[in-house]
């Protein structure tokens, strides 16, 4: 039943707004039954009368030769007038051109998935500083990947391998203390640098010293060859031992703020270097703040994988980096990602697709106002875990000969390793990419929205794999299944937040690729098991996205839910959730993958 005046006075009201659309209302007789209306049935497309005398109820009836239930029609039309009124409609293709959802919160970080000492430092890290999961598991991983820089790759086919490069990108407003986190996360990384800075001294003295009286002697043989005084060959002697020194430099493995310029002064001299920080400088730069707007993005995306590339700059020698390596940890306020997000050259020239992003839910509002420390075993049990990552690529390179050319600070590549999976993790991976694959398909792929950022996912979940296992076990042992499955579930919780952080309106496209599933399956019914299977995730996600995806499609009129399956008498798994699927409004196209 429908009320009168309230509900039908606003359809009737719709009916003239929406003249000649899919949901138009025509009258069927004027005069005395000017309070017939007839339109098509938004669940079957058959006719649908409402009949609406003066006084009384209104009344509406599907003329269906299976009539559809009409308390199922009006709910339906109610919702396609409260859309109407937020500006709603479906389009001429029968798609959704907007629709007001909301969307669902984002999961928070799947800690479970972490190494234990990760873990527990997660939790306890969060716990005192009331800050999401998120939070400090993302730079967790950020300080881990800067520890890891160069020490190693993933191999994960034949002439594929993967760096243990990761950059990550917290999304959270000011004020909810993410410089303490970040502060806490760096700690043993800044400690590990001091200590080898120090060790380093002695041996950078010593070799200045060196190069000081090699640049001496040069001075003072040039003008003796010049008086004739000496023999020119010494002086090409000296010079080439001269050249041969290079420059020694103290290790670093951390930057705060760097232009594209500086960064490839620090990558030249020290082959790697992680940037952890709580503001965006370096994305202001690397976005041209230094170069009238003008970005320069191709040394931080090259330094991503350990490409090859070589500097020029005017009145200097090229320098050439063989293999530079950046990691990234920056927490940033949400306009930033606004901003980045929206900015074309981040797009065009793949930043964007490098990045992991994690946009948590504040904390603020819910906070313990007196939460625990960290218990020190905990942050001892991190802190170890990541010097031992680091331990492994300490190594003095000095070259006391004068002819090898290496700095203090750079990272010897006899000692890097090669990390393989498993059988059984190489499985897993060849499965993961298989089904992966679909999902990023135009038009009703989950991941098209972001398929650039979703075309290096494999790669991104081998790197994790490499870093979850070089922080429980050595290097020259495979990384087992156990583990990979850690990183898979940890690149799940990834793309949800990719989607919310680039896709734009991410529930709208996924109503969209909906009803484009819809159209290409071509069947009469759908189970909530080929939705979660299909455009909700493709067997990823979980089966709450299936359900929203389903009642958003009953909602337009696509789907029309049947009553729930009975047990099975004997027990197990019961039957999924069987939908009719509905035609696209009359007079509308078949929607087409995009």
């Amino acid at each position: 039943m429908i009320s009168r005046p309230s509900e039908l006075e606003a359809l009737e009201a719709h009916c003239a707004a929406k003249a000649g659309g899919p949901y138009a209302w025509t009258r069927a007789v004027e005069g005395e039954r000017a309070g017939e209306w007839h339109h098509s049935c938004p669940l079957c497309g058959d006719t649908l009368t409402l009949t609406a005398p003066g006084n009384g109820p209104a009344e509406l009836t599907c003329r269906a030769p299976a009539p559809c239930d009409p308390e199922r029609v009006r709910d339906v039309l109610r919702i396609v007038h409260a859309d109407v009124q937020a500006g709603a409609a479906l389009n001429g293709r029968g798609r959704v051109a907007d629709v007001a959802v909301e969307a669902p919160p984002l999961p928070s970080f799947p800690v479970e998935a972490l190494p234990s000492v990760l873990a527990e430092w997660v939790r306890a890290t969060a716990g005192a500083t009331q800050t999401p999961l998120d939070l400090a598991a993302g730079m967790a991983l950020a300080s881990l990947s800067t520890a890891a820089l160069g020490t190693a790759t993933v191999r994960c086919a034949p002439g594929w391998e993967e760096e243990l490069a990761l950059w990550i990108v917290c999304v959270l407003p000011s004020g909810e203390r993410k410089s303490a986190v970040l502060r806490s996360a760096l700690e043993a990384v800044r400690e590990f640098e001091r200590e080898r800075v120090e060790e380093a001294r002695p041996a950078v003295a010593r070799e200045d010293a060196r190069r000081e009286a090699l640049e001496s002697r040069r001075k003072d043989l040039v003008r003796k060859v010049g008086a004739g005084k000496a023999d020119p060959s010494e002086l090409a002697d000296v010079a080439e031992r001269l050249d041969a020194a290079g420059e020694q430099v103290l290790p670093r493995m951390l930057a705060d703020d760097a232009t594209p310029e500086a960064l490839g002064g620090l990558l030249a001299r020290h082959g790697s270097i992680g940037v952890i920080a709580a503001e965006s400088a370096l994305l202001d730069n690397l976005a041209g703040r230094y170069a009238d707007g003008r970005a320069n993005l191709h040394l931080a995306c090259q330094a991503y994988s350990g490409e090859p590339t070589r500097i020029d700059r005017r009145g200097r020698d090229p320098e050439q980096l063989e293999r530079p390596l950046l990691a990234l940890g920056l927490c940033v306020q949400p306009h930033v990602l606004t901003r980045i997000a929206a900015e074309e050259t981040m797009r065009e020239q793949g930043f964007l697709a490098r990045g992991v992003f994690l946009l948590p839910s504040s904390n603020v509002g819910a906070r313990d106002t007196d939460p625990p420390p960290v218990p020190s075993p905990v942050a001892a049990g991190y802190r170890e875990c990541v010097r031992r990552v680091a331990a492994l690529r300490q190594t003095d390179t000095t070259d006391t000969t004068g002819h090898g050319g290496s700095s203090v600070g750079s990272v010897a590549r006899s000692h890097e390793v090669t990390l393989r999976f498993s059988d059984d993790a190489a499985r897993r991976f060849a499965t993961m990419r298989a089904a992966h694959e679909p999902r990023l398909a135009p038009g009703y792929g989950d991941l098209a929205p972001v398929a650039t950022w979703a075309n290096r996912h494999p790669g991104r979940v081998a790197r994790l794999a490499g870093l979850l296992h070089l922080a429980e076990h050595p290097p020259g042992r495979a990384i087992d299944a156990h583990t990979f499955a850690a990183a898979e579930r940890i690149g799940e919780h990834l793309i949800s937040h990719a989607l919310a952080a680039l896709a734009g309106d991410a529930q709208r496209q996924a109503l969209e690729r909906g009803v484009a599933w819809l159209d290409h399956q071509e069947k009469p019914t759908v189970t909530l098991r080929d939705l979660h299977r299909g455009p909700a995730g493709g067997g990823h996600g979980n089966v709450e996205q299936a359900r929203r995806l389903a009642d958003l499609l009953e909602q337009i009129g696509r789907l029309r839910r049947r009553p729930d399956p009975d047990p099975e008498p004997t027990g197990g798994r019961p039957p999924s959730a069987t939908d009719d699927v509905l035609p696209p409004p009359p007079n509308a196209a078949k929607s087409e993958p995009a």
